[in-house]
């Protein structure tokens, strides 16, 4: 399991240490495992409960079961329960020894696209009838447990809370947000290339550091800025990053253009910046990672006409900076193909192209 924050490491030691004698009550030991990143909403939630996994440890004889699904909010103590009625009528054989299920395979109405309602769920302290499936999931530090029963004499097979339960936290903290270079032209200072972003960390006692990673878009593979700036960023090979660093302390980086990062005048790169936790998972939506921005490269003296459009523009037009010598079309047979391709319109007055998406 992921390494959780100190705020929590009592907790967890009230929370483990009467598991040994809960288990020696019954015959079938349940553990829960979770992987990150963990749902921040309901919607989220419906698509992150068919995978769970639970690993089952039977000292007795083989069995039909039935589960019993709890997910308690510690903080706010809020309690989501499952009906049994409603997960009896499909049973599960337990053969002996160990054996491994997701929820999914426990009872289809895990696979269901409504799963958290007053049809299946029992709410404490929260109204089931009122959630909607983009709303946020309350914060705070959750159990998800599994209990077994019997389906013939409803007799708990497994024990009940805090055994076989996992352990995860809630956050809807936003991703860092780059303040520059973002959808702008990147003027250098002495050679120098400044980036900086801002965050808002979890309300919970995590530490954070942060990774930016730099990447050329391709022209000639892309049809779109939107797709070119994410296919950079996502691709780890095709093309190799111009700039990719971790174990980031600040939310500031200056580059030396040159030395620590090289850029081509005229080009445009993507850029994101992802915050976590060298502790294990980062409750922060998205992953941590912040949308990927773009920027042109100009070095001091140069000049570029143009205005450089966001990554994820709405409808509408959209322009494309060029240079005065023209580095980022060499020849009129690449300026009519952009032409042709985005509907586009050239600007000689301006040295600047217009186009639609």
């Amino acid at each position: 399991m992921k390494q959780l924050t100190h705020r929590y490491l009592g907790l967890l030691v009230q929370v483990l240490l009467p598991l040994a004698l809960i288990a020696q009550n019954y015959p079938i030991q349940v553990q829960v495992e979770l992987e990150p990143p963990y749902p921040y909403t309901w919607l989220a939630l419906t698509d992150f409960l068919p995978s769970v996994s639970v690993h089952m440890i039977n000292a007795g004889a083989v069995v039909d079961a039935y589960p019993r699904v709890v997910m308690h909010n510690v903080d706010q103590n809020i309690t989501l329960t499952t009906r049994d009625a409603a997960l009896k009528q499909h049973c599960i054989t337990i053969p002996e020894e160990d054996s491994d299920r997701d929820l999914a395979q426990f009872n289809s109405v895990f696979a269901g696209s409504n799963v958290i309602s007053d049809e299946f769920f029992v709410g404490e302290n929260i109204s089931l009838a009122t959630i909607q499936a983009n709303e946020g999931i309350p914060e705070g530090f959750w159990q998800l447990c599994v209990q077994l029963f019997d389906c013939t004499t409803d007799e708990a097979l497994s024990g009940p809370i805090p055994a076989g339960c996992a352990r995860f936290i809630i956050s809807n903290a936003l991703p860092p947000q780059f303040i520059s270079p973002c959808d702008a032209v990147a003027r250098t200072t002495g050679g120098l290339l400044n980036l900086s972003w801002t965050f808002t960390p979890p309300s919970h006692d995590f530490e954070v550091l942060y990774r930016v990673r730099i990447a050329l878009i391709n022209l000639d593979d892309m049809t779109d800025m939107t797709g070119g700036a994410n296919q950079a960023i996502q691709s780890s090979t095709t093309p190799e990053p111009t700039y990719a660093e971790e174990d980031i302390m600040e939310n500031t980086l200056q580059l030396t253009i040159g030395d620590e990062i090289t850029l081509i005048p005229g080009r445009t790169y993507a850029v994101r910046v992802q915050a976590y936790s060298p502790e294990g998972y980062l409750p922060v939506q998205n992953d941590g990672a912040s949308e990927v921005c773009t920027f042109t490269y100009v070095p001091d003296g140069e000049e570029a006409d143009g205005i450089l459009r966001a990554v994820y523009p709405a409808n509408g037009f959209h322009t494309l900076p060029l240079f005065s010598d023209h580095r980022q079309i060499r020849t009129l047979s690449q300026l009519h193909q952009l032409l042709v391709h985005h509907n586009g319109e050239w600007d000689a007055r301006i040295g600047q192209l217009t186009y639609t998406c």
